[in-house]
């Protein structure tokens, strides 16, 4: 018998609403670097830059994205694991300012541990420093994909 995986886990979608802003100087490595969320707009996840910058459609360098979310009792018991689909290219994942981990796969999906570090009945902030700029080896290679991760 095979037990029904609605049973045995208990999704929480973070898609939606999200807030963004462009680290013009790529000057943040820290969520406590760019703090608040003053000079942040308000995008729809899942999107690629260029639906978040439609003024920019090309733009490159580094982006934060943050996200606000309560999580109940419910989850108390649970393992808590984040699963992005993709982010292009190199991320950095903070829950509530503590460092999660690093993926440079570009296009992959990846996950991220946050059960020890979420707070149950509280407000959590996810968030995402995204680099888009490519090193030397990096795929692809193609400036068709530059922005749309």
């Amino acid at each position: 018998m095979i037990a029904d995986l609605d049973e045995i886990r208990l999704p929480l979608d973070l898609n939606g609403e999200w807030f963004v802003c462009n680290d013009t100087n790529a000057e943040g490595m820290f969520p406590a670097d760019i703090s608040g969320t003053a000079g942040y707009r308000t995008v729809t996840i899942p999107s690629d830059l260029a639906g978040c910058f439609p003024e920019e459609p090309y733009a490159t360098g580094v982006f934060w994205f943050k996200k606000h979310f309560l999580l109940g009792e419910a989850y108390a018991s649970k393992r808590l694991v984040l699963r992005f689909d993709a982010v292009n290219y190199s991320t950095n994942v903070y829950l509530n300012g503590k460092y999660l981990g690093f993926n440079d796969q570009g296009f992959l999906p990846f996950e991220m541990e946050l059960t020890d570090e979420v707070r149950f009945n509280e407000i959590n902030e996810l968030t995402v420093r995204v680099d888009t700029r490519r090193k030397q080896g990096q795929l692809p290679t193609s400036f068709y994909w530059k922005n749309c991760g």
